[in-house]
This record gives C-alpha cells, sequence and structure tokens, in this order.
C-alpha cells in the first residue's frame, strides 16, 4: 500500500505576466509535479501539466490556453528523484493583451527549454528560483487563447 504524501505549506509566488485578461487558473494544493507539456511557436500558446495533490491523488490541469496545429510541442516527465528549482521566462504586449513568449525550467537533472521566443522583443524578463531546501510543486496562472501569466507554488 503506498503511503499518502507528507503535506507540505504550499506558497503561492507570482504570477508573472498579465493581471486582468484570461481566467485566473488555480490548482488543489500540489505536493509533486509529475510532468508538463509546453505547446508553443512565437507564444506559449497553450500549457497543461499534471502533479500530485497533497492527498495523493495524481491530477492534470489545463491546458491553459489553447495550443495549435502548426505549433511545436514538448513533453517533460519529471522521474521521482527530479524536481524543479527555477522557472523564467518574458511576457510581453501583444495585441493588447499581455501573454507569456518564453518559458524555461531548471530541475536538479538538468535545463528544460526556452520553449518560445526567446528573442521577442521588447518583452519583460522575469525568473523565480526556490529557497534551498524547498522545490517548485504546481502553477497558477491566467490564461485566455493563450498562457497571459504563471505563478509557482513551492
Amino acid at each position: 500500500m503506498q503511503s499518502l504524501p507528507t503535506p507540505i505549506k504550499s506558497i503561492k509566488s507570482g504570477p508573472w505576466g498579465g493581471s486582468t485578461a484570461g481566467t485566473a487558473r488555480d490548482i488543489e494544493k500540489p505536493w509533486r509535479l509529475k510532468s508538463l507539456t509546453i505547446s508553443y511557436l512565437g507564444l506559449v500558446d497553450a500549457f497543461p501539466f499534471s502533479y500530485i495533490d497533497q492527498k495523493g491523488k495524481k491530477r492534470s490541469a489545463g491546458p491553459w490556453g489553447e495550443g495549435y496545429h502548426h505549433d511545436k510541442i514538448e513533453t517533460i516527465l519529471f522521474d521521482p528523484s527530479e524536481f524543479v528549482q527555477e522557472v523564467s521566462g518574458a511576457y510581453r504586449n501583444h495585441h493588447d493583451d499581455i501573454l507569456v513568449t518564453t518559458l524555461k525550467f531548471v530541475t536538479n537533472a538538468g535545463t528544460y527549454g526556452p520553449f518560445g521566443n526567446p528573442q521577442n522583443v521588447p518583452a519583460t524578463a522575469f525568473g523565480f528560483r526556490a529557497e534551498e531546501g524547498s522545490k517548485i510543486v504546481g502553477f497558477h496562472g491566467r490564461s485566455s487563447r493563450f498562457l497571459n501569466a504563471i505563478g509557482v507554488y513551492t
């Protein structure tokens, strides 16, 4: 029998990006990330992910944004021993809407990305690194047709 995860105090940071466009997105209290997928081309078009909540239940979130058939799609599957330490990226105004243009994830095993268009300027950069002994376990944010903002849970 699998034991339940040890509860952690979830701390929200962010979101970075637009604060009014799209719909606010949030999740049940997360314990560990299992996977994430980024659908992108010039912007981050869609962002679904899966995680284990603090009751031990596997959950899926998103996609936040719609994605398109011509997009590049990358999926990251995290080993049980792998955890996200840092999320960074950029956002910019696009037709009177603030959208996330680039995302990058750093884990204890390596770096994924940047996904999107890092040369999409002018853009405002953002970055978050989990404190020593902590890890990023989930996300919150805003989305419409695209990803408008992203924040993290540690």
